[in-house]
């Protein structure tokens, strides 16, 4: 099964927990351009340990990103909270603050 089916299903796990999520990304502009999807980024305002709850394979990418690596039928799904970066170190690594909606 391809990438996106499966971000869907992840989608629709997170939403039907009563949270928002949206899927983001290069895997947005790959579908819109009729590409194939490697890789499927998904932000939300589920915390971390919201997310905990949900699904069993979890892994943290460091919670001062507010993101997580979700593995779920074999597949990898990097969830992050709903988040503004603030600044950068050394041009690469954010410094962010979690905020409450998308539009954010």
């Amino acid at each position: 099964m391809k990438y996106l089916e499966k971000g869907l299903e992840v989608l629709k796990l997170i939403e039907n927990h009563g949270f928002e999520a949206y899927i983001i990304g290069g895997s947005v502009r790959d579908h819109l351009l009729g590409n194939v999807t490697h890789d499927v980024d998904i932000c939300t305002n589920a915390s971390i340990e919201d997310l905990s709850k949900i699904f069993n394979n979890i892994t943290l990418n460091g919670s001062k990103y507010l993101s997580v690596t979700v593995t779920y039928d074999n597949f990898d799904f990097e969830i992050t909270h709903f988040r503004r970066d603030v600044s950068y170190v050394n041009h690469r690594h954010p410094i962010v603050e979690e905020v409450s909606d998308i539009y954010e």
